[in-house]
Order: C-alpha cells, then sequence, then structure tokens
C-alpha cells in the first residue's frame, strides 16, 4: 500500500544503523542461495545501501539450522493464499488472463516489499507464537490506521466509498471475517479505522489470505468506479479488462504479465494514480515495445519511463513497486537473475508433509455460513481441510513422499494444480464460494429484489450496471457463466455489453427488468435469464423473462445419517442409512450413497460403503 511514517516509525525502533542498512552478517554475496534479495531498486547493484536479506536456511555459530521452519512456513503459507487469489479470481471472473507464477508470487513479494522479512523483523520465536514479526515490529504495523506487515492500510474501510451501495470491505467476506473478529457495523462507522488492527493481521497462517481477498475486492472497487461518470480512469479500465479478459493474450507472455502489474499498481498506488493511468494505457495500446519493457530489471527510472511511454515524471517508488514484487518472485523460483545483476541459485524443495500441516491450519481459519439466510458464521473444521487435502493426493497421485521443487516449471504447475484442487474440494465440502460476501446497513434496500440468472453455458461475460435513482452504483461487474444475483426492483440499467462483441443488449435488459417490475406479485413469481449466442453479424442478446426457480433446500440431515451433499474421507465415520450401519473403506464422493447389496461385497470397485460389522470392512476398529 501506499508507504506513510510506519516505515520511519520502524526505523527509529530498530535503530539507524539497522534500517535501511543491511548487515555484514546478511550481506548478500555472489553466487549465494537460500536467500531472497529485497528492498532492491533498479538496475540492480549490490552495493545498494537499501538492500535486505531474507534467509531461507540459516544457521546459527555453530552450524545449527535457526529458522527453516519460519521460513519455509512463510513461503508455503503465502503460496497458498497466492494460489487462493487465483483461485477467487478465476471463480469471479474466468476468462481474465494472467501468469499463474507471477500472481501467486505477488503474496510473498508484497511481504517483502511493504515490510520485510530480514532478522531484525523476523519472529524469532515461531512455534512458541504464529506471528509473523516480533513484537516490537508486530506493534507498530498493527497501529491505529496501518494494516499489518503487507500494509492492507484500507483494510478496515468499505471500498471505494461508504455510500456505494454494492460497495465491499474486506469484513464482509464471510471467508475472512470470523477471525478479522469486528464487524461490518465497526466497518461502516469508521470506528475500526480508529483502533488497533486485528491480531491476525500479523499471524502466519491468516495473514497472506485476506491479501488475497483484498486483491479480489480492488475488482469490485474499480467496477463501481468506473460506472461513474467523473471516474478519471473509466474508460481506461473498461479498455484494460477487456483486454485482459481476451482469450488470445494467453498465448502472449509479456501481454500475460498486464493482470498482476496492474492489480499490483492499483494495491500500492491507489485507484486515482497516474501510475495506474500509465499502466492502463500501456494495457490499451498492447504496444509490443512497451511491453517488453514493463518488466525490465535493466532499466532506470527515467528510462523506465520513457520505455513504457508514460510522460508522468513523478512516483519513482511507484513505478518500481511491480518490478519489485516480480523480482523476488524470480529468486523465490530459482529463475537465472544473472542478466539483471544477481547470481541467485535457490533450489527450495516443499514436500507435501510440510504444505499439509499448512493448509490445515490456514483453512482452519477461514469461515462460511453453515445457513445462507442467518449471519452465524463456523469456521471450517481441520475435519474438512484434512479431507480436502487427502482427496486432492489422491486426485494427482501423490503420496506421502511427494516434493515439489520450485525451480521447476513442471513441479510448480503441478504444485498450484494440486492446491487448488485442495480449495475446490474444501468449498465442495462447505457448499459455498470462497468470494461469498455479506452486505452491511448501509448497503441494504428495503425494496423487493429482482432475481437474475446467468445461463451457465453463456460465451461471454456481460458487463452489467446498474444505478439508483441518485446515480449512485448499485450493481457493476462482470456477468459470468452460471452467475445468480438479485437487485433492487427500484434500480435503473445502464449498461449490459458482451465483452468482445459490438452488440448492446441494455435495451433488452431494460424492456425484460421492466417486464418483471410491472407489479409486486412480477417480481416475486419471475426471473430474468441472460444468454448471449455468438454469430457473423456480431451476436444475439437473448435475455428472456422466466418463472422465478428458486434454488432448492436440501433436507436436513439427521446427525449420524448419511448425507448426500458431504463428501467423505476414508474412514471418517460411521453413518446410519436405511437402517444399517456403514462404513466408507476408501473415500466417498459427493452423493454416492451406502448400497445394501454391496455392503458385504469382496469386490465392488465402485462402492466404498460397507456394512459395519463387515469383514470387507477394513477400516481401523
Amino acid at each position: 500500500m501506499r508507504k506513510n511514517p510506519i516505515m520511519l516509525a520502524i526505523g527509529t525502533l530498530l535503530g539507524a544503523s539497522l534500517l535501511p542498512l543491511v548487515s555484514q552478517a546478511n550481506e548478500p554475496v555472489p553466487a549465494s542461495s537460500d536467500q531472497i534479495i529485497f528492498h532492491t531498486h533498479f538496475p540492480y547493484e549490490s552495493s545498494d545501501t537499501d538492500l535486505d536479506v531474507f534467509n531461507l536456511h540459516k544457521k546459527d555459530g555453530n552450524g545449527h539450522v535457526i529458522n527453516n521452519d519460519y521460513a519455509h512456513t512463510v513461503l508455503i503459507s503465502n503460496l497458498i493464499a497466492g494460489s487462493m487469489y487465483v483461485h477467487l479470481m478465476h471463480q469471479k471472473y474466468p476468462k481474465l488472463q494472467y501468469d499463474r507464477d507471477y500472481m501467486i508470487g505477488t503474496l510473498l513479494g508484497q511481504l517483502l516489499q511493504e515490510s520485510g522479512l530480514d532478522d531484525t523483523r523476523i519472529n524469532k520465536q515461531f512455534g512458541a507464537n504464529d506471528d509473523i514479526n516480533n513484537p516490537t515490529i508486530k506493534g507498530a504495523y498493527l497501529s491505529a490506521g496501518q494494516g499489518g506487515p503487507y500494509q492492507i492500510n484500507d483494510y478496515s474501510k468499505k471500498l471505494p466509498y461508504d455510500t456505494a451501495p454494492t460497495g465491499l470491505g474486506l469484513i464482509n467476506y464471510d471467508t475472512v471475517r470470523k477471525t478479522l473478529g469486528y464487524t461490518i457495523a465497526d466497518q461502516d462507522s469508521g470506528d475500526q479505522t480508529e483502533k488497533v488492527g486485528p491480531d491476525k493481521l500479523d499471524e502466519i497462517y491468516f495473514a497472506p489470505m485476506t491479501v488475497a481477498f483484498y486483491h479480489l475486492n480492488d475488482v469490485n472497487r474499480l467496477n463501481i468506479e468506473s460506472a461513474t461518470s467523473w471516474y478519471v480512469n473509466r474508460d481506461a479500465w473498461h479498455d484494460c479488462w477487456n483486454v485482459m479478459t481476451d482469450p488470445s493474450i494467453a498465448k502472449e507472455p509479456n501481454e500475460r504479465r498486464l493482470t498482476d502489474f496492474v492489480m499490483n499498481v492499483i494495491y500500492n498506488a491507489g485507484d486515482y494514480s497516474p501510475v495506474l493511468s500509465s499502466y492502463l494505457a500501456i494495457c490499451k495500446s498492447r504496444d509490443p515495445s512497451q511491453l517488453a519493457s514493463m518488466n525490465d530489471y535493466n532499466l532506470g527510472p527515467e528510462d523506465y519511463r520513457a520505455a513504457i511511454g508514460t510522460k508522468d515524471k513523478g512516483g519513482d517508488t511507484y513505478y518500481r513497486y511491480p518490478r519489485q514484487v516480480s523480482f523476488y518472485a524470480d529468486q523465490l523460483y530459482g529463475k537465472d537473475l544473472t542478466s539483471a545483476g544477481l547470481n541467485i541459485n535457490n533450489n527450495i524443495q516443499l514436500s507435501l508433509a510440510q504444505i499439509k500441516d499448512v493448509f490445515i491450519k490456514s483453512i482452519s481459519l477461514l469461515s462460511y455460513k453453515i445457513n445462507p439466510k442467518k449471519t452465524d458464521l463456523a469456521n471450517i473444521s481441520a475435519q474438512i481441510a484434512t479431507a480436502a487435502f487427502n482427496k486432492a493426493v489422491s486426485d494427482n497421485k501423490l503420496n506421502s513422499n511427494s516434493s515439489f521443487n520450485l525451480s521447476s516449471e513442471s513441479e510448480r504447475n503441478a504444485l498450484f494444480n494440486f492446491i487448488d484442487d485442495a480449495l475446490t474440494q474444501v468449498e465442495n465440502a462447505i457448499k459455498v464460494p470462497f468470494s461469498s460476501s455479506t452486505y452491511g446497513s448501509k448497503n441494504a434496500d428495503d425494496g423487493l429484489s429482482v432475481h437474475i440468472y446467468t445461463s451457465p453455458n453463456i460465451p461471454v461475460q456481460m458487463n452489467f450496471v446498474a444505478n439508483d435513482k441518485r446515480g449512485d452504483v448499485l450493481y457493476n461487474d462482470y456477468l459470468t457463466p452460471g452467475s445468480q444475483f438479485e437487485l433492487s426492483s427500484k434500480a435503473i440499467i445502464t449498461r449490459m455489453l458482451p465483452s468482445g462483441s459490438s452488440a448492446n443488449c441494455t435495451a433488452d435488459a431494460i424492456k425484460a427488468f421492466n417486464e418483471i417490475t410491472v407489479s409486486k406479485n412480477s417480481i416475486k413469481q419471475k426471473q430474468m435469464t441472460v444468454d448471449f449466442q455468438n454469430d457473423d453479424q456480431g451476436g444475439r442478446c437473448m435475455i428472456s423473462v422466466e418463472k422465478y426457480k428458486p434454488a432448492s433446500t436440501p433436507t436436513p440431515v439427521k446427525p449420524g445419517d448419511w448425507d448426500p451433499q458431504k463428501y467423505y474421507a476414508q474412514c471418517e465415520g460411521i453413518v446410519n442409512y436405511n437402517g444399517r450401519k456403514y462404513q466408507n473403506k476408501w473415500a466417498a464422493n459427493v452423493g454416492v450413497a451406502p448400497n445394501e447389496k454391496l455392503g458385504d461385497a469382496s469386490d465392488a470397485p465402485n462402492q466404498p460403503w460397507r456394512f459395519i460389522e463387515s469383514k470387507q470392512n477394513t477400516c481401523p476398529k
């Protein structure tokens, strides 16, 4: 986030001799390993006095490793949260294109650049507690108005502004609200901004997750602003979004980097910054030379601005930031940076056992609504997290001895695929998407709501905007296949545009909406269904009014009975079904019911359930 006096305060706390200078013990040497050099400038010079070092495998004077567990836990928790970031963005915006390595590596890079993990800052009592920083640094980063070591300084605010009907803050996301510990009302009243930050913003397993959700919320923030007439980057954001969701850029490595660069600029410089305007211009133009220069580590401030075509003369730190985050990810992944003047040969190996421990602890700090109609939240249990992890292990054909080398592209891909699969398994178990959110009283509308559904097979994203009678934005988002939401019957639809098409579906949407809102009974009984068909004429809008079909509510399952909506890990428990007791000798997928005819079968490969008393039940007694 944008820099503020907190960095000066920490420098005072640590002593001028330690910050920003690197101690002799930490000074990087040629051809080193097990380090990430951060707080860099470009071009990189080893003599730079601002450099700091994150030691991944440090030894004391006797040769004993003293921070391996801490360092690997930091790496893994940030990679899991980075995978959550990608998972959320893909879930909400499935056509968004990006370079997955750099999106996932963003969170660790931001932690290093925003605060740092050098020996003067890290928690050397890890194990006794789960903090990222030592107590002195932690206290400084959690002071009122701060956002923890990731410097999420607006964590406590509804964005983009508190009167935005569809605006959200970090606390509005169900997945992180319970552990954050304050309320939506605390946010909307401004009280939380005046308080010391939540302790968990410095927690090694949870803090990275908050950053993933903050990034997701940045898209919602920009969508709301770009629906207004006054937002300086309104048209530029729409133009850039169309580029970032264009499938053709998947084949262009430099263009795929636009997403992580733009998102990191929003995070660091802000949504109104001239820096963001510069990168949105690159995005719109898709100029090959500018794109190739965007992540050039060998360009100083003036040369860099000239190479990317910006006329903005200020903001050296902001133009450096997205490259710094990228530079740290490259070190993490063991990439060759000798052409940029850095000779780091990292070869980081992560075992499945290490990943499992961190995954379960991280997921267990997340929450969800057991009943969508109520406000109560429950933490995801360790049992659910464990079962999801084990299912992903099985699906990806891994075993307890599996490990992943981050310097191998194929092994990184395998790791990231595996983590995403495990996250999906958790969602399947709780039956709620991680991106679920709850509005506060400032978002409330006392009127009736129109139900709007998007066809699961729609071939485009629809940019849908609706305002209230005052002109404030009620809704601005990209409708994706299978999405559903409710919109105030008092809303005024101002835009429905299919991405990548010359067609305009706004008039059709307004007509359908008006047809539904002619009466209260009609609002309650009908729904708008949105579809689109590509053709040689630019496409055809297919927006219809249909009978409202509410989502079915499953019949409550009695405790101990087989649950058709539940995934059962191997030998997870004993269930009742049609008067008999069964146990699953291997994992049972959602909907796989016990079969009395196969309850004692010795050969039934598609049926995991056996009578509890059967000899074929191989679960431990």
